[in-house]
């Protein structure tokens, strides 16, 4: 089903995505904070294919985290006379190498370290252990590497939250939150939102100096060439799209869903700018988007009204252009704006729902969205009306007189935005034309 504008459904269609699980993932990874202090990498180094004489790498022998040749103990020789205890072994290291890339604490990399000698032993302690019958040394080793990579995922995970949770309360307690993203002093990410306090948000005590230390190193953190970092007609854009580009960079960002949501109602029009159709491709489909956060377009009237729109959307964007991307994106954070903000649609509520309902009324394109739909979408407006209403008196505290003129705005920007959509998806003609 295809929610007020464009909704995770069709998100994670556009995206690839197998869906967003990552809030189950999130739950155990709290469940889980107390492993903090036993996850290390049992050598810490890359992986190095081992080579032949030839100087060629050896086919018959896939690197460890560290190199074979000097292998001393059992646990060593062990890994490096098994295709999968090496393999296990690589993949552990890769595990730990991203997992200090993304930043972490000083305290955690403490802890790591101090660790890291107790889990060697425990695994070396798998050569001379008296162990289950079924468990020989190597399954032994396997199973601790395993558990092992487990666990640093775990505290990687929980170090992660920490900082997205800093985020979350920026508009609450932004000193609490500044000294925590300062002890990230690893991460771009991190570094990227001390720019962001620095520029908009002084009572968080991050000084000028501080902050364009911070945006220069949260910008040398990305090479990406076609990246948009900065606006020279608007400088205070610049911190909002390096946001952007880091949170979009941050695939671990769903542990904490939108944790930067109230950019969009701090700084609605900065925030719409920022995250919506920059490109105007279908690299625009990768963007941070939110989700409306309490459940509007989740209401009867409005799925209702979204089962007339949804086939022939779904039809569209099967066969639309890359720029069918960007219209997208630009629906997606009115979408999040108007939920926030419902206010914004007051003063041409009635001229917007108008608009869109002679549209519909005049609508000729059956192939594309077929009458009986066209019927269904117009029957079902002044439901939507209704439910929408009650809502943003409820959830947005606006006066009944002003939350109908709002609720009116939005079904007419639903209404215009998806006949502009599916009359011109990449946007190219002109959008009231029929």
């Amino acid at each position: 089903m295809v929610h007020f504008i464009w909704a995770t459904a069709s998100y994670s269609r556009i995206r690839g995505a197998p869906g967003f699980t990552a809030i189950g993932r999130t739950t155990m990874a709290l469940g889980t904070l107390c492993l903090a202090g036993l996850v290390l990498l049992s050598h810490g180094l890359p992986a190095r294919a081992e080579t032949s004489p030839s100087g060629k790498a050896s086919p018959a022998k896939t690197a460890a985290s560290f190199d074979c040749s000097r292998a001393r103990t059992g646990a060593e020789k062990t890994i490096c006379a098994d295709p999968k205890l090496r393999d296990a072994d690589r993949e552990m290291a890769e595990t730990y190498h991203h997992s200090l890339s993304a930043g972490m604490r000083k305290e955690a990399v403490q802890i790591l370290r101090q660790d890291q000698v107790e889990w060697l032993k425990k695994r070396e302690s798998c050569m001379s252990a008296q162990l289950d019958s079924d468990e020989d040394a190597g399954t032994c080793i396997l199973n601790r590497t395993k558990q092992r990579q487990v666990a640093m995922r775990s505290l990687a995970d929980n170090e992660h939250i920490a900082l997205l949770y800093a985020v979350t309360i920026i508009p609450s307690d932004p000193k609490a939150a500044a000294a925590t993203l300062r002890s990230f002093d690893r991460s771009s990410l991190a570094t990227g939102w001390l720019a962001y306090l620095a520029r908009f948000v002084p009572e968080s005590g991050v000084t000028n100096q501080e902050g364009d230390k911070a945006l220069a190193a949260a910008t040398a953190s990305i090479h990406d060439e076609f990246a948009v970092l900065k606006d020279d007609n608007n400088p205070n854009l610049g911190p909002l799209l390096l946001l952007r580009t880091l949170i979009d960079n941050d695939d671990q960002r769903e542990l904490l869903p939108c944790a930067h949501l109230f950019l969009f109602k701090r700084h609605p029009d900065l925030a719409i700018a920022a995250f919506g159709p920059l490109y105007g491709s279908s690299r625009d489909a990768d963007a941070p988007y939110c989700e409306p956060p309490d459940g509007l377009f989740m209401l009867p009237a409005w799925r209702l009204l979204d089962t007339t729109f949804s086939g022939p959307i779904g039809s569209v964007m099967a066969t639309m252009g890359t720029m069918g991307y960007g219209s997208l994106a630009s629906m997606k954070v009115d979408a999040v704006v108007s939920d926030l903000l419902p206010g914004r649609l007051v003063k041409d509520g009635d001229v917007q729902l108008k608009k869109g309902l002679d549209r519909l009324k005049a609508w000729s394109d059956f192939e594309r969205i077929p009458k009986d739909n066209i019927a269904r979408a117009i029957a079902a407006t002044p439901l939507v009306e209704r439910e929408t209403t009650a809502w943003i008196i409820k959830q947005r505290g606006l006066a009944p007189d002003q939350a109908t003129l709002a609720a009116r705005g939005m079904i007419g920007a639903y209404l215009n935005r998806w006949l502009d959509f599916l009359k011109d998806p990449e946007g190219v003609g002109s959008p009231e034309e029929q």
